[in-house]
């Protein structure tokens, strides 16, 4: 690159900077290396309105990069989950026995010494989980459905979504609305 246009090229650069432009607008338009336009750029002085474009820029790039991997990892997800499935077509009563085991086991209430002959419970926010937990219950320790009792552990931001809450969780279970009567504040509540 000839001397005079090597500084017509930084001087553009730096006109550019001073206008408030992040480096991958200045390189669309300088055919530099980012390490030289660095170089180039060290020692310009910006006003508070360019030092706020560039933050702004900054800021949504790194949203729109957060925004790329959310939605890679959805689909990484999506095509497991698919992939899996043509894998897993149906389950054997006894593969479904471990797994309910498996979850009790993980996310189930325990006996405890002080505490002897409680009933069975199980917590989790995932839809899923319940409903394969639930049919453990039903389909293979014979539990009569009429017998299993809900209870909601609602946050305090959500006491306003009650009814909605209910209703998701009739209908992800398939067990009728007026069994989903019972609300307590969870105990993660900051306000408690």
């Amino acid at each position: 690159m000839q001397r005079d246009s090597y500084l017509q090229l930084k001087e553009k650069a730096v006109v550019l900077r001073k206008e408030g432009k992040v480096y991958s607008e200045i390189l669309a338009t300088i055919p530099v290396a980012k390490s030289t336009l660095s170089l180039w750029l060290r020692q310009v002085g910006l006003a508070k309105e360019q030092k706020q474009r560039i933050t702004e820029k900054r800021i949504a790039a790194q949203k729109k990069g957060a925004a790329a991997r959310r939605s890679g990892r959805k689909k990484t997800q999506s095509d497991i989950y698919a992939e899996c499935a043509k894998d897993i077509t149906s389950l054997s009563d006894r593969e479904i026995f471990l797994i309910g085991i498996a979850l009790y086991w993980a996310e189930g209430d325990k006996e405890k010494e002080w505490a002897p002959g409680r009933s069975i419970g199980f917590s989790n926010t995932d839809a899923r989980m319940i409903s394969i937990f639930l049919n453990w219950l039903v389909r293979i320790i014979k539990v009569d459905p009429s017998s299993i009792h809900f209870a909601i552990a609602l946050h305090e931001t959500s006491k306003g979504r009650i009814s909605e809450i209910q209703e998701f969780w009739s209908r992800e279970t398939r067990f009728p609305l007026e069994m989903f009567n019972t609300i307590y504040r969870s105990l993660n509540d900051s306000s408690n």
